[in-house]
Parts: C-alpha cells; sequence; structure tokens
C-alpha cells in the first residue's frame, strides 16, 4: 500500500467526502500551502467536506491527475509523494 509523507502525516488510507481525521487535517493543510483551499473563519480543518473535496478536484486539474473526482486515492497520493 502507497503511503506519502505531508508534514509528520503519512497517508494510508483513501479518503473521500465524509472522512474525518488528522490524515484529512494534513491534506486540507497541503491543499492551504498549494493555494487551493481557503478554510473559512471558524472551520476546524479534520472533515472532509465539498470544500474539500472542491479544492482536491482544482489540485487534480491543475496537476493532471485523473481523473479529476475530488477523490484522494492512490493515484492522487502517489502524486504529492513528488511535490515539494
Amino acid at each position: 500500500q502507497l503511503s506519502s509523507p505531508v508534514g509528520s502525516t503519512t497517508f494510508t488510507r483513501d479518503l473521500e467526502v465524509g472522512s474525518e481525521g488528522p490524515d484529512v487535517q494534513s491534506l486540507q493543510i497541503f491543499l492551504e500551502q498549494k493555494g487551493f483551499l481557503i478554510m473559512p473563519p471558524g472551520v476546524s480543518r479534520g472533515y472532509f467536506g465539498n470544500l474539500t473535496q472542491l479544492a482536491l478536484i482544482r489540485f487534480q486539474l491543475a496537476n493532471g491527475v485523473v481523473p479529476a473526482v475530488g477523490y484522494f486515492g492512490p493515484k492522487t497520493r502517489s502524486f504529492i509523494t513528488t511535490q515539494p
């Protein structure tokens, strides 16, 4: 199984709308750092909702990850491991 380090988190599972946990939070921070996600004030990280899905779709489209459907699976995890 692929695992991808981002910060201190290693992604070991697929993430989708409804997923929760520290790995979701790490994905959100990654998307924020890359400029694809802006979390509104008062919205806590750690829940994969519509904002995260839309940000992930934008990231996937911008980086040629297909299908760009906002699902954080093996293709996107593998791509993220190559990011500085």
